[in-house]
């Protein structure tokens, strides 16, 4: 358990590092492309490692992990209502999802960072 939650710490921190240093130093054409597969490649993780923690002991968990898990599962909701209601909006929900989720994402780092330095 302890090694998942330093292993996953760092795989986050790496990823979003390398996501930030190929933005800021390929070549322009070339960063929506790197934005995307940083994007891709964290949320993918972060989707693997929030499952992972569903089978982790409850007094390790912060309570800030719900409160992810709250705004995650508004996030979904709300598209999967706008998807089904209201198609002609799911372009614009997809829009501010490119804001929205890095959030996420980097409340989920901290989370994350919080729980193992406890561990330790």
């Amino acid at each position: 358990m302890k090694g998942f939650k330093v292993s996953d710490m760092w795989i986050q921190i790496t990823t979003i590092v390398a996501g930030l240093l190929l933005l800021l130093f390929q070549h322009q054409m070339a960063i929506g492309e790197s934005f995307f597969y940083s994007y891709i490649i964290l949320g993918a993780w972060q989707v693997i490692s929030v499952i992972t923690h569903f089978f982790f002991p409850k007094e390790i968990k912060m309570p800030l992990r719900n409160i992810y898990h709250v705004l995650l599962a508004l996030t979904v909701a709300g598209g999967v209502i706008i998807g089904i209601f209201r198609e002609d909006d799911l372009l614009e929900y997809m829009y501010y999802m490119l804001f929205w989720t890095p959030i996420l994402a980097l409340l989920y780092l901290a989370t994350c960072i919080i729980e193992t330095v406890r561990l330790k």
